[in-house]
């Protein structure tokens, strides 16, 4: 079933613009350079998914060492998800969602 997902990407970073990817449940949904001032502003990232009922993930990557990726107001079918599902480590960022029937 399609689902649409949306999320909010900001990064503070100086220097060279920082790259990230996305995944949900290890598909490559993204790519991007994120060449704004992060203090102004955010990527919403609107994705289409075909995913089943049941928990999936959704992953950003930073492609290197510059900038600091943050996810914020992610909806699943305009529904939002809890920021208790999102994780943080190293240069990753997990955030575990739940599509219903």
């Amino acid at each position: 079933m399609i689902r649409h997902l949306t999320v909010e990407v900001i990064c503070h970073w100086s220097v060279d613009p920082p790259a990230y990817r996305i995944f949900v449940d290890d598909d490559l949904m993204t790519e991007r350079t994120f060449g704004w001032a992060g203090y102004q502003f955010y990527i919403r990232e609107s994705l289409a998914v075909d995913v089943a009922a049941g928990m999936h993930n959704l992953r950003l990557e930073n492609l290197g060492p510059n900038g600091k990726f943050t996810l914020r107001n992610m909806t699943v079918d305009g529904n939002p998800n809890q920021e208790i599902f999102l994780k943080y480590q190293d240069n990753l960022i997990d955030w575990n969602f739940a599509c219903h029937q």
